[in-house]
């Protein structure tokens, strides 16, 4: 049996009364809308023409993702319970262009301060439609006799004003260009395989051109549960938030899904693929307990090794295994356990150790802080330290940058110089 999906289609109303009534939603892994007022209008005028403007690539599923809960100021509707979501995997630019034009709605852009009116997207009414190098939908009010997009589009609630302000010729060709509207076909394909790993391998592949998804988004997508109230990135933007007081608000998100991977993989691993195959449920279970962990971990280097801000760390990922540490032991460090601790910091600061192959050193020094754990030292034989005689540090050029420099700040910092 093929497992190719079909090809099908939607008409212009039908996309606009599936995204109104939430069955049609964009996942809050895409890209923000950046769509410009003339992009816009040269996609609509293509329709007017009848030319192809590519396929929409859908993901059909019960599954609820983490959506894009507006565009602008464009509220969307909640996702209804007892229907299927289709999830825009190719074509989010488009339809919500289609969207907003339909609207006629005002749009401020992420990051942007002015208000973009996709109101203002007319209909030259004297153009050749004939001619393809003419655009009869434009972006700037034409000198000719014109018409809103707006009003093109939802013809039947501005009939009496058309057929009121408009010439008998006028009024056809509006009457045409609207029906030429509400009965182009879209092209879609719509992906039915019910789980998120199919729908996301689908999305890297169409947007290789693009940015691919980071690790943290996809997670981000897989473990959103709107019941339980969990959204990764959200909890995640309110800890930077509440970390920028401590001023440690510069972690990654990396540091959060590696410590998720080493206390819930069965062999205390953080790779990648390891990450992807964890259990939704249980890093929801388990998300309050390893942010708690990762804050006394923060408390720590800031009051015993007196590290004030995370700028200066060697690298943000040493908070993974104190992390650990907090996570299996509540209370704080005690007898050996702290000159344990305090000898596996240094060493891994100035060993360049967390410079590449990150995940599979983690792992390996996993094994040394359940030895820390259990109240003995661990072995530090393969781990080389660059620091032995004062020509180690006179030879070394300062840069903001190396792991090594910023080691020997967190040295100097360790002092409390005044």
């Amino acid at each position: 049996m093929s497992k190719q999906p079909k090809p099908d289609s939607k008409k212009y109303t039908d996309l606009i009364s599936e995204i109104q009534k939430g069955q049609i939603k964009v996942p809050k892994f895409q890209r923000n809308f950046v769509w410009s007022l003339d992009k816009t209008a040269k996609l609509l005028d293509s329709i007017l023409k009848g030319y192809p403007i590519g396929t929409f690539i859908l993901w059909e599923t019960h599954e609820r993702l983490n959506d894009i809960k507006n565009i602008g100021n464009l509220p969307l509707p909640p996702v209804p319970d007892d229907i299927k979501i289709q999830y825009v995997l190719d074509g989010q630019q488009r339809i919500t262009s289609l969207y907003a034009g339909f609207l006629g709605a005002e749009i401020q852009k992420e990051g942007e301060k002015k208000i973009t009116n996709y109101g203002n997207i007319y209909v030259n009414l004297n153009g050749d439609i004939d001619n393809n190098e003419s655009q009869i939908i434009v972006s700037e009010e034409p000198e000719e006799t014109y018409i809103t997009l707006n009003k093109v589009l939802n013809f039947t609630d501005n009939l009496l004003e058309i057929q009121k302000n408009y010439s008998d010729e006028h009024f056809k060709k509006i009457l045409q260009y609207s029906q030429t509207f509400s009965t182009y076909d879209f092209s879609t394909i719509v992906l039915r395989k019910e789980d998120i790993d199919s729908a996301i391998e689908v999305f890297t592949r169409i947007n290789t051109g693009g940015q691919t998804l980071t690790l943290f988004e996809i997670m981000s997508a897989k473990t959103y549960d709107e019941e339980q109230n969990f959204d990764m990135e959200e909890k995640f933007q309110k800890l930077l938030k509440e970390l920028t007081v401590s001023k440690y608000d510069t972690i990654s998100s990396s540091v959060i899904l590696n410590i998720l991977g080493l206390i819930l993989s069965k062999n205390k691993e953080c790779k990648r693929k390891v990450i992807l195959q964890l259990d939704k449920q249980k890093i929801i279970d388990i998300w309050d307990d390893v942010i708690s962990a990762l804050k006394e971990s923060i408390d720590y280097f800031r009051s015993v090794y007196r590290i004030p801000v995370s700028t200066i760390l060697p690298y943000d990922s040493l908070l993974v295994p104190f992390a650990y540490f907090f996570y299996f032991q509540k209370e704080k460090p005690k007898g050996e356990q702290i000159k344990f601790l305090e000898e596996f910091f240094w060493r891994m600061s100035l060993s360049f150790r967390y410079s590449s192959s990150t995940e599979s050193k983690l792992s390996q020094d996993i094994k040394r802080i359940n030895k820390i754990l259990q109240g003995d030292r661990p072995n530090y034989d393969e781990v080389k330290v660059y620091l032995n005689a004062p020509e180690n540090l006179i030879e070394t050029s300062f840069s903001a940058g190396s792991s090594y420099c910023k080691a020997v700040l967190c040295l100097l910092a360790y002092n409390e110089p005044k």
